[in-house]
C-alpha cells in the first residue's frame, strides 16, 4: 500500500499558477494601448490628440490623466518607467508672446483682391486677383498648406478678378471685368460661366452663406446691380434699393447681409439680398465691412472708421490716432477685442479693445508701398494680409497650444513639461516616446532648425535627463536635412535606439555615450558587420524596442531582410526572427528585461489581419493566439489578438488589441492584456526545489531555459531519502497539465547519470518510479516530450517503505476506484471519519462514520483526482482517489 501524505498547500513555494480571473483580460470598450508597467497597469488612449489614460484590468478602473496622444501633428508614446510611477508622453502648453506681421510674397506678381479659408479650416485657401486695376488678366491661386506655398488655378485675360466667396473647399465663385462671372465645384480647377445679370460691366462684391444662398453685386452699363441665389446660381433675381456703387458685402447671420457703398452708405438686407435698406449715409467712401457678430460690426473707407453695437442702427465714427488718412480697404475680427484693418499705402493697425482705439500700427517699418485690400483670421489664430504685387503678410497667433515633450508623475497626478528647441511644424514642438527603467531618462523627438537652402522640417531625436535637459542628439545628414527619432532606451538611460531617416525608409539608429557620458553620434546595425555599413541593402531597418539590460535591440524588417523581424546583440550580431507569413513585414514591439521574450506583429496588407508573434529562446517564433490557447492553456474572451503593442520591463504582462468578429452585429475591437508565468525560480538544477513525499505542486516550464535531456525548457526539484529504502513515483500529468512532459531523474546536477525516465507525453507512462536508498539526494527534471514543447504542469510525488507495509490501516477499503457516484468504505476497526480534498488541498465533503462501513456519495463533483482522509483506530491515512 502506498503512503500518500496530501500537502494542502498546493501553492508551497510560490509556483502556483496565476488565478484564470487575471491570465486573460478583456477592456469592455476598446483603447489604444501603448505601454504596460510591471504590476500589469495599462496605458494609452481613446481618440487620437486626446488625453492619455490608464486602465487597471484587476479592477477595470479606467483613469484619464491628461497630456496629448498620437495623432493631428501630435507625436509620442505613455510608457512606464520601472516602478510604474513616471511615464513618458506629451503634453499641451500654451505660449503666449507677441507676434508681428512678417511680409512675404505668394510667388506671383498680381493685385489680389481677396484671400479666403473655406469651411472654417485652417490649411486651404484661396486667392484671386488681377493684372491691373482694370480690365487686367484674372488669376486664382490655391494654397495646401496654410500659405506656405501658392499654386496657380486659373487664368483669364481681359477677366480681372474683383471678388470671390468659397463657400466650401470645392465650390466657390468669382466675379470680375468684362461681365465675367464662373463657379466652380472641384476645389478650382475647372470653371463654368454664370450670368447673374446681363448688363454688368464689372462685378464687385461676391457672398455666399453656403453653397447654394448667395449675394452677387455689380456695376453695371447703366449703373449698379444686386443678384441673388438659392439654388447655386443655376438662377438669379435681382435684388433692389442700392443707393451708390457697392464695394463690399458681409453675411452677418440668418438672412442678414450688410453692404457698403462708393457714396458712404451702409445698406442692410433681412431676406437674403432681395431688399436693401439704407442704415447710414454720408460716411464717404467705405470700402470694407465685417461683423463680430448680430450686433457688433466695424465699417471702413476713406481715412473713415465706423462702429455699430446695435446690428446696424447706429454707427458711431471712430478715431485713429496717428492715422496717415489711407484708403482702408477691409477689417477682420480675432476675437472680440482683437482687431485688425488694412489699407493703402501698406498700412495695418490694430484694435484690443473691440475697435475703439487703434494703438498698433505698422508706420514704423511699412514701405508704403503695396496696396492691401484683405485680411482675415483662420481657426488657429493665424493672420493673413494680401494685395497688390502678390504680397502677402502672414501674423502667427500671439497665444499658441503647441504639443511637447512631457513627463508624468503618477504619485502626484501632474505633466511635467521636458523642453524644445523653439521650432514646431503642425502644432508640434517635441515628442516623448519612452521612458528608462531607472526613470531618470525619457526620449523621444524634437524639431529643429532646418538647413538652409534644405526644403522641408526637420526632427531630431532627443534624450532627456534632469542634469543635462533636453539634448539634440542629431543626425547623421543635418546637411541635408535628413530626420531622426528614438524610440526606447536601455533600463539605465545609456543606450537609445530608433531610427535615421536619408532616402526615405526609416534605418536603424544606436546612440550610445563615451567614456565622458557624452552622446555619441548614432550608428546603423547591420545585416552583415563586415559588408558596407552605408549600403542600405546591410542597414536593418528601424529600431523599435531595447531590453532593459541594453543588450538585446530589436525592430523592424524591410528590404534588407526580407522583411523578416529581428532582434541584435554585441555577442550575436543580426538574429531573424523568422516568419509566420510569407511576404508580409516582421515588427518586434517590445522585449522583456533581458532579451528572453520578444513580442510583435507580421503585417500583411492594407486589409489583412495582422498575425501577432511571441518570440523565446526555447521555443523559437510562435502565433501568439496559438501561444495564448495552447502553451498558456487560457481563454481567450474575445479574439483574435492582431497586435501585442507592449510588454512590461519584468516579463509579466503584455498588452495589445484585436478584431473579434463575434462582438456586436458587425464585430468590433478589443483592448486585452495577458497575464504570463513567472520565469520558474528553480529553472536552473542548482535552484532545484526540495519535495517531500505527498508534495504535490504546480509550475511552468514555458519561459524556463534548456539545461539537458531534449532541447525543450526544464525546471528541478530534488527528493532526499529519509533514513529507509523508498519507491518514489512521480507524476507530471495532473488535471493541471496542458502539455506532455516528460520526467527525468539524476542522480547529481551533473546530468550525466540518469537514473530513471518516462517519455510516454502522459498517454502510456503517466507515472515514473524509481527506488530511493534513503539516504541520497535525487534530482527531478521536468520538460517538454519533445524540443518544442513547454506549459504548465502539476506534479505529485507518493513513496512506499520497500518490503514493509503500514498496518496502521491495512485493513481499509475503497472501493469502486475509480468511482462514478457512490465510494464505499470498509474497516474491519471502526472508521471514525472520512474527508474528502481535490488536488488544491480545499476540503469538499466531511462525514462522521463511527461505523466499520460507510458511503461517500460523489456525484456532484466533477472528473479528477481526489483524496480521502480516513480516520480509524487513533490513526490517519489519505488515499488517492479517481473520479469518473
Amino acid at each position: 500500500m502506498k503512503k500518500i501524505i496530501l500537502l494542502l498547500m498546493v501553492c508551497a513555494f510560490g509556483l502556483c499558477i496565476e488565478s484564470a480571473s487575471a491570465q486573460f483580460v478583456v477592456k469592455p470598450t476598446f483603447f489604444e494601448t501603448q505601454g504596460v508597467s510591471n504590476n500589469g497597469i495599462v496605458s494609452g488612449y481613446e481618440q487620437q490628440s486626446g488625453p492619455y489614460s490608464l486602465w487597471n484590468p484587476e479592477t477595470n478602473d479606467f483613469t484619464e490623466i491628461g497630456g496629448a496622444a498620437p495623432g493631428n501633428g501630435v507625436g509620442g508614446a505613455v510608457r512606464f518607467s520601472g516602478n510604474g510611477n513616471l511615464l513618458s508622453g506629451t503634453s499641451y502648453e500654451t505660449i503666449t508672446a507677441p507676434t508681428e506681421w512678417v511680409k512675404t510674397n505668394t510667388g506671383f506678381n498680381y493685385i489680389f483682391r481677396g484671400i479666403e479659408f473655406p469651411e472654417n479650416q485652417s490649411s486651404v485657401a484661396f486667392a484671386a486677383g488681377e493684372s491691373s486695376t482694370y480690365n487686367g488678366t484674372g488669376i486664382i491661386i490655391v494654397t495646401y498648406n496654410g500659405g506656405d506655398t501658392w499654386t496657380e488655378l486659373w487664368t483669364g485675360a481681359h477677366q480681372g478678378i474683383e471678388a470671390m466667396s468659397f463657400p466650401t473647399q470645392t465650390t466657390g465663385y468669382v466675379g470680375g471685368w468684362s461681365n465675367y462671372f464662373a463657379k466652380t465645384t472641384d476645389g478650382g480647377y475647372t470653371w463654368t460661366t454664370q450670368t447673374p445679370g446681363t448688363d454688368v460691366w464689372y462685378y464687385t462684391s461676391i457672398e455666399f452663406k453656403d453653397q447654394w444662398n448667395g449675394v452677387v453685386t455689380a456695376q453695371t452699363n447703366t449703373g449698379v446691380g444686386v443678384y441673388t441665389t438659392n439654388d447655386g446660381g443655376s438662377t438669379w433675381t435681382e435684388g433692389s434699393g442700392l443707393t451708390g456703387v457697392p464695394y463690399k458685402l458681409t453675411y452677418v447671420d440668418g438672412d442678414i447681409y450688410f453692404m457698403v457703398t462708393n457714396g458712404g452708405d451702409i445698406l442692410k438686407s433681412i431676406d437674403n439680398g432681395l431688399t436693401w435698406t439704407s442704415v447710414h449715409s454720408g460716411g464717404g467712401l467705405l470700402l470694407g465691412i465685417e461683423f463680430y457678430d448680430s450686433n457688433t460690426g466695424i465699417a471702413v473707407g476713406d481715412d473713415v472708421v465706423l462702429k455699430t453695437t446695435d446690428g446696424g442702427t447706429n454707427w458711431q465714427t471712430i478715431t485713429v490716432a496717428n492715422s496717415p488718412t489711407p484708403l482702408w480697404r477691409d477689417v477682420a475680427w480675432l476675437d472680440a477685442d482683437h482687431v485688425t484693418m488694412v489699407g493703402t499705402p501698406e498700412v495695418i493697425f490694430a484694435s484690443e479693445d473691440g475697435g475703439d482705439t487703434w494703438p498698433i500700427n505698422n508706420l514704423g517699418t511699412s514701405t508704403f508701398n503695396e496696396a492691401l485690400y484683405e485680411v482675415v483670421f483662420t481657426p488657429n489664430g493665424r493672420g493673413f494680409i494680401i494685395g497688390s504685387q502678390g504680397v502677402l503678410f502672414t501674423k502667427e497667433p500671439e497665444t499658441n497650444i503647441f504639443s511637447i515633450q512631457s513627463m508624468y508623475n503618477v504619485a502626484n497626478a501632474e505633466w511635467t513639461v521636458l523642453g524644445s528647441f523653439d521650432y514646431s511644424a503642425d502644432g508640434n514642438l517635441s515628442s516623448g516616446y519612452n521612458i528608462s527603467d531607472d526613470g531618470n531618462t525619457v526620449v523621444g523627438s524634437a524639431y529643429v532648425e532646418p538647413t538652409s537652402g534644405q526644403s522641408g522640417v526637420a526632427v531630431h531625436a532627443t534624450a532627456w535627463t534632469a542634469a543635462d535637459g533636453l539634448v539634440d542628439l542629431g543626425s547623421l545628414y543635418t546637411n541635408i536635412n535628413r530626420s531622426t527619432r528614438a524610440n526606447a532606451v536601455s533600463g539605465d538611460g545609456n543606450v537609445i535606439v530608433g531610427w535615421q531617416d536619408f532616402n526615405g525608409p526609416w534605418k536603424s539608429a544606436v546612440w550610445r555615450k563615451d567614456a565622458n557620458g557624452n552622446w555619441l553620434p548614432n550608428e546603423y546595425l547591420l545585416v552583415d558587420p563586415n559588408g558596407d555599413p552605408t549600403d542600405e541593402y546591410n542597414q536593418l531597418g528601424e529600431c523599435s524596442a531595447i531590453s532593459a539590460d541594453g543588450n538585446w535591440i530589436g525592430g523592424r524588417g524591410d528590404y534588407a531582410n526580407n522583411g523578416e523581424p529581428w532582434i541584435w546583440s554585441e555577442a550575436t550580431g543580426y538574429m531573424s526572427l523568422g516568419t509566420l507569413s510569407s511576404g508580409s513585414t516582421g515588427n518586434v514591439t517590445g522585449i522583456n528585461h533581458d532579451g528572453s521574450i520578444v513580442i510583435g506583429y507580421f503585417q500583411i496588407g492594407p486589409f489583412d489581419p495582422n498575425v501577432p508573434f511571441i518570440w523565446t529562446p526555447t521555443a523559437g517564433l510562435q502565433d501568439f493566439n496559438d501561444f495564448i490557447t495552447g502553451t498558456l492553456g487560457y481563454t481567450m474572451t474575445a479574439s483574435p489578438a492582431w497586435v501585442p503593442n507592449s510588454i512590461s520591463s519584468n516579463g509579466k504582462y503584455i498588452t495589445g488589441w484585436g478584431y473579434d468578429p463575434t462582438i456586436g452585429p458587425w464585430g468590433d475591437l478589443f483592448t486585452y492584456r495577458v497575464q504570463l508565468p513567472s520565469v520558474p525560480t528553480n529553472d536552473d538544477c542548482v535552484d532545484a526545489i526540495p519535495l517531500a513525499c505527498g508534495d504535490l505542486v504546480t509550475n511552468s516550464t514555458i519561459f524556463a531555459t534548456n539545461s539537458g535531456g531534449n532541447a525543450s525548457p526544464d525546471v528541478f526539484y530534488s527528493y532526499t531519502g529519509t533514513g529507509a529504502a523508498e519507491t518514489i513515483t512521480l507524476n507530471a500529468c495532473g488535471p493541471d497539465t496542458n502539455f506532455p512532459t516528460t520526467v527525468r531523474v539524476y542522480s547529481d546536477c551533473t546530468l550525466t547519470n540518469q537514473i530513471a525516465f518516462n517519455d510516454s507525453s502522459c498517454v502510456n507512462q503517466p507515472e515514473l518510479s524509481f527506488e530511493s536508498d534513503g539516504t541520497s539526494t535525487y534530482i527531478i527534471m521536468i520538460e517538454g516530450y519533445d524540443d518544442t514543447k513547454a506549459g504548465n504542469f502539476q506534479l505529485g510525488i507518493t513513496c512506499e517503505l520497500l518490503g514493509t507495509q503500514d498496518n496502521q490501516l491495512q485493513h481499509v477499503a475503497l472501493y469502486p476506484n475509480p468511482v462514478t457516484d457512490v465510494l464505499q468504505i470498509t474497516s474491519k476497526t471502526e472508521i471514525t471519519s472520512v474527508v474528502i480534498f481535490n488536488i488544491n488541498g480545499q476540503q469538499l465533503l466531511n462525514k462522521d462514520l463511527n461505523s466499520m462501513h460507510g458511503e461517500i456519495d460523489m456525484a456532484a463533483l466533477s472528473s479528477g483526482i481526489y483524496f480521502a482522509r480516513v480516520t480509524a483506530n487513533n490513526a490517519t491515512e489519505t488515499f488517492k482517489i479517481v473520479k469518473n
